[in-house]
């Protein structure tokens, strides 16, 4: 699962009682079309669909891509992070064909509306790359994970999470493939994920199970 821990679902409660109360008051004085509006259903969506309650993300995200599309143009940011947000649903609900065809697409228009390096671009890379090694298309997805590192490293200081999380997935595809990097990658990314985010961490954890899974197929 990915909330793992009482003290995880208890924020994240509160955190959907915080988000369905910033909805109603966004929307009821700055409108439904308001950006503002917008980006609190998608939050919302995406907050459901990391508690699994998936029908109701699925009608968040609805909600914030029928705003979306009625306001903004294609190529803007809330745009392709709603796309996002519904491969990530889709993913959840293991539809991975429609999941691998929307991160394919924001991502496709994060590289159209972007200048190079932007670290946004790296938002949909890394989900990407770990659905096409879940689905067993490892080269595929070291290339797009090889490139999120790169392009968070250039961006962000050393040791920073998110370096950490694409560093994480990559390491676990470059397990899988039995490259040398592997264990160097996942243990840095695991230290600095500890040291960042806190043991508890949903990151964290998923850090901590590819390092393990790493260290059984060593031993075995």
């Amino acid at each position: 699962t990915l909330i793992r821990s009482r003290r995880q679902r208890q924020m994240c409660i509160r955190d959907r009682s915080a988000f369905r109360e910033s909805l109603e008051n966004r929307t009821r004085v700055l409108g439904e079309m308001h950006t503002g509006t917008i980006n609190t259903a998608l939050g919302l969506g995406e907050l459901l669909i990391e508690m699994e309650l998936l029908d109701d993300a699925a009608a968040a995200l609805a909600l914030a891509r029928t705003m979306a599309e009625k306001n903004l143009d294609v190529m803007h940011p809330i745009r392709i992070r709603t796309t996002l947000a519904r491969a990530a649903l889709a993913e959840a609900m293991n539809d991975t064909e429609s999941a691998s065809l929307l991160y394919a697409d924001a991502s496709d228009r994060y590289r159209q509306l972007l200048l190079p390096g932007d670290p946004r671009l790296a938002r949909a890379l890394i989900p990407y790359g770990n659905l096409l090694a879940r689905a067993g298309d490892e080269s595929a997805a070291l290339l797009l994970l090889e490139e999120a590192v790169k392009i968070r490293e250039a961006a962000l200081p050393e040791g920073h999470w998110e370096i950490a999380v694409a560093l994480s997935a990559l390491g676990s595809v470059q397990s899988s493939l039995g490259l040398s990097e592997a264990y160097p990658n996942l243990q840095q990314a695991r230290n600095d994920l500890l040291l960042t985010r806190g043991a508890a961490n949903s990151h964290t954890i998923r850090a901590e199970d590819r390092l393990a899974e790493h260290r059984a197929t060593q031993i075995n």
